[in-house]
Order: C-alpha cells, then structure tokens, then sequence
C-alpha cells in the first residue's frame, strides 16, 4: 500500500485564476515517518510558456495520485483536489484519481473535536508542540515565485516540502482520533 503526504503550492487560491507552481509528496512508511520526498516545480519542466510547463507539472501530480493509495494532505479535500480538478481539466488531463483522501483539517475539527482556535496546519503544529515548523516565506518571496523567479521558486518549494514533513507529524498526532472519528458510524 502506498501513502503521500502531499502538499500544493500555487499562485491563488481559485483553479480557474491560479496557476500551479510547486507539488510534494512525501512517501508515509509504515511507521508513520516519512520516506523519499518527491518534489517537482513548473522550472523542473520545459516548455514555449507557462502553460505548457504547467500542463507538464499537472501530469507529473496525477501520476503521483494515481500510484497512491492513500492521500493525506492538510484541507486537501476541499482545496487540493478541486484546484487540481480545475488545472486538469484546464489542461485536459482527468480528473483526479479517485483514492482515499484523509484531511487533517477534518481530524481535528470533527474527530479531535478540540473546539481548537483555528485548525490551520500552523495551529495544529504549535498546539502539538512539533518540532516541524510552518516556513513563512516573504510576500517578495512569493511575488517572485509566481512570476516564475528561480529564487522564488526555490523558497516556495522549501515551503512545500516542509509542509509535508509537518503536516506527516500532525497527521501522526491525530491518527488516534481519526481511527475513532472513521469508525464512528460502525458503533
């Protein structure tokens, strides 16, 4: 069976505006930690423009999907999936494989049922106390890496990667609460 922890990164937050700039998945061994982090951006691809390396970087995240069994990602059921549902269709790929997806945003508001601030990775890292941290990267920073900036690039994809490393650590912290929250329905 094969696990992602998965994250996007990309220019906005609606699918038919914003555009795709970084993917990670990071493979979830059996024991919970993660494994080899496959991590691509548009730079990776070549291309005449922009939407072609984005086509390109589109295929390379389906194909990552469709080797997965398993998907975890934080608010990636109602972010991950419908952004990249739009990009796909845009660029006439299918739609996202059909896998399970465990959110961790889910967990913790309806199986952790913590009545927490805010269920944002950031939150949950720090209510966790995890040692991963949520990299902030500079509104330059971003500026660059949407208008394709190899330095820009580069810092949103060290974002990426170390949003799957912490989201795997919170996705391990509230595994326990999941099991109880799934299987709810079964009791």
């Amino acid at each position: 069976m094969k696990i992602y922890n998965f994250d996007l990164e990309t220019t906005g937050l609606k699918g038919d505006f914003g555009r795709l700039r970084v993917a990670c998945f990071g493979e979830v061994k059996s024991d919970g930690s993660l494994g080899k982090i496959h991590t691509k951006t548009i730079l990776d691809f070549k291309g005449n423009n922009e939407a072609q390396k984005e086509r390109q970087l589109a295929k390379w995240i389906w194909e990552k999907m469709n080797e997965a069994d398993i998907l975890v990602g934080q608010n990636c059921k109602a972010f991950d999936r419908n952004f990249l549902n739009a990009r796909f269709a845009r660029h006439e790929i299918p739609v996202a494989p059909f896998r399970m997806y465990i959110d961790t945003m889910h967990i913790a508001r309806y199986g952790l049922k913590g009545i927490l601030q805010s269920c944002s990775q950031e939150n949950l890292g720090k209510f966790f106390g995890l040692k991963e941290i949520k990299f902030k990267p500079t509104k330059d920073d971003w500026a660059e890496c949407n208008a394709m900036q190899p330095r820009g690039v580069s810092i949103i994809k060290k974002r990426c990667v170390m949003d799957v490393r912490q989201n795997n650590a919170i996705f391990n912290k509230l595994k326990k609460y999941w099991h109880v929250w799934a299987h709810a329905k079964t009791r």
